[in-house]
């Protein structure tokens, strides 16, 4: 069974290694979460070792749902709760053969497993193992590949606060929550993204412009600075712009930087 290990940016801008191997006359993929090859070598040596004791004697078998099931664990490695939901779908499916599944058969089982739960809790615990363990299965041809579609998923509502319950809150709150609040009623920000602002590299009063760092988009973005925040801001002194504009990311509750703010504007 040999394999082969792609270092990052060798296999279609590939992150971290991607090991492949080649087994039963099918070809098997892995994603590892190592950058380092040697490491993703010996996770190789073992997935291999994992097909060879799992995976069936020659290339063409008729397998089972369940056969296909062992084979994605023995090369995917799934954690306890993946592992969990793989084993309440087997137990629905095992026995079908990979190649006779129909999407119904699908559906049926998941609604039989989980009567009376909600789309989303059928679509997590049933429907996308289902959809990888077949796909994995199409991919090394032990059928054919199938467009699984989800239960829908109604959209989640959303619960902005009532503005008389956020004046009431941010004018009973003490100084150092105040422009937080503030902050996050106007500006919206992920709490993450908002206790990770600076003054040297988030904050220009002049043009009143603040700068959060897109994690995933690897870029800085800009927004408007409200003018109820903006008042707050600029009653910090000078001598206090420095380091983080809010305290708690660090674990500390340092009342430093922080100016009393006025009655908030409309």
């Amino acid at each position: 069974m040999p394999f082969k290990v792609y270092k990052p940016g060798e296999r279609k801008g590939n992150k971290t290694c991607v090991i492949r191997i080649t087994a039963f006359g099918r070809v098997f993929e892995k994603t590892t979460d190592t950058t380092n090859p040697a490491v993703a070598r010996r996770l190789g040596i073992e997935a291999e070792a994992r097909l060879r004791a799992a995976g069936p004697d020659a290339p063409g078998d008729k397998i089972t749902f369940k056969q296909a099931a062992d084979l994605y664990r023995a090369f995917r490695k799934p954690r306890k709760i993946e592992e969990q939901r793989i084993a309440g779908v087997v137990a629905q499916l095992g026995q079908h053969w990979v190649d006779e599944l129909r999407h119904a058969d699908l559906v049926a089982a998941a609604n039989r497993a989980l009567p009376g739960r909600g789309p989303a809790t059928r679509n997590r615990n049933f429907m996308r193992p289902a959809a990888s363990i077949l796909h994995y299965a199409a991919k090394n041809e032990y059928c054919a590949w199938m467009r699984v579609q989800m239960f829908e998923e109604p959209k989640a509502a959303t619960r902005a606060v009532r503005p008389e319950a956020m004046e009431a809150l941010i004018e009973a709150t003490d100084e150092q929550k105040q422009l937080l609040l503030l902050w996050l009623l106007h500006h919206g920000t992920r709490i993450t993204h908002t206790l990770s602002v600076t003054w040297e590299e988030g904050i220009d009063l002049d043009p009143s412009v603040f700068q959060i760092y897109n994690t995933k988009g690897k870029c800085w973005q800009e927004f408007p600075i409200h003018e109820a925040v903006l008042e707050c801001l600029r009653a910090v002194p000078v001598e206090k712009r420095v380091g983080r504009l809010f305290s708690w990311g660090t674990g500390t509750t340092s009342t430093a930087g922080f100016a009393r703010c006025g009655k908030r504007s409309g």
